[in-house]
């Protein structure tokens, strides 16, 4: 193969929003064959799937933290850590998440409602 029909294939196809690696070009073998590289967006591709499955299943990793990032916002604090270490180690946050749990069951729970209310025949 000819240095002008490697430059002409796609160097990179990683998953979404994951970084590439160097592939090279020319006389450049790059950190990764192309066969490494395919490998290596398979086991992305993977790890991804089963974060979001992971996630899903454990709704309150969404709250917790959907509510740090809410009251970061709200108080912006100056510095960053010490307001994380002080949220995430607040005695009253399993109480809040399992609120904001209970309400996230109940707009769900409504949804399902209003779906079947206006689901067409």
């Amino acid at each position: 193969m000819s240095a002008g029909n490697r430059a002409a294939k796609p160097r990179h196809d990683p998953p979404h929003s994951m970084e590439p690696y160097d592939l090279g070009g020319g006389d450049d073998l790059g950190a990764l064959s192309e066969d490494q590289q395919r490998q290596l967006n398979e086991v992305k591709i993977k790890k991804r799937l089963a974060n979001e499955a992971y996630l899903r299943a454990h709704p309150e990793i969404d709250c917790l933290i959907s509510g740090f990032l809410q009251e970061a916002f709200i108080r912006k604090p100056a510095n960053v850590r010490e307001f994380a270490a002080e949220y995430f180690t607040d005695s009253a946050l399993p109480d809040r998440v399992e609120a904001a749990l209970d309400q996230r069951r109940k707009e769900m729970d409504m949804n399902n409602v209003l779906r079947q209310v206006h689901r067409p025949e």
